[in-house]
């Protein structure tokens, strides 16, 4: 919605870095089914299988890919949370300096984080760390019911002096990125089917 550099981000969540190998083979089984399934011969199978890479790696122009691990530490969720619905989405990217992790955690958790679990508007906070791939050490995800609830977290805590909680934070950080995005629906773990979210 704001501040991002693409137009769609897809996050895939594995219960292990193995799983991932897994998939791919499987994404690859079903494309390969589905072509045989025309019926096409074995020339026109391969000219449709190359086409279809061809024009995918186009569409996929530009977009960059990651491997992240779950960080338990930065984990909250609301009791009322409802993923049927639409979700306004701050994304916070942060480098830490070396040897400054503990400080940052210990002045996130007694600031941002109890801002975000003590508003009713915010129904997820989810932290992700950095394995492969692009992207800063520390991603913070939280998830705002719409944009009202988030408007109303930002006008209840922006200019707010600075006080040593705060300043032990930010002397922590290297970098900084934010941006905001808007959750429109995933794959329903009991129906393995996509959705969006109305």
């Amino acid at each position: 919605a704001f501040a991002g550099d693409y137009t769609f981000a897809l996050y895939d969540f594995y219960a292990s870095a193995a799983d991932i190998d897994v998939d791919s083979d499987l994404a690859n089984e079903v494309l390969q089914k589905n072509v045989k399934a025309m019926g096409l011969d074995e020339e026109a199978q391969q000219a449709l299988t190359n086409e279809f890479w061809k024009y995918f790696r186009m569409y996929a122009e530009n977009h960059t890919d990651q491997i992240r691990f779950a960080n338990d530490n930065v984990f909250y969720e609301s009791s009322s949370l409802d993923w049927s619905s639409p979700k306004v989405v701050t994304l916070s990217k942060y480098d830490i300096k070396w040897g400054q992790g503990g400080a940052f955690r210990d002045a996130w958790n007694a600031g941002q984080f109890e801002l975000y679990k003590n508003d009713s508007g915010v129904q997820a906070v989810y932290g992700t760390n950095h394995l492969y791939g692009s992207g800063l050490g520390l991603h913070i995800y939280t998830f705002f019911d719409d944009w009202h609830a988030f408007a109303a977290f930002e006008t209840a805590n922006l200019d707010q002096p600075m006080d040593d909680n705060g300043r032990t934070f930010w002397s922590a950080v290297d970098s900084h990125e934010d941006e905001i995005l808007i959750w429109i629906g995933g794959l329903n773990p009991e129906t393995k089917q996509v959705y969006l979210a109305e």
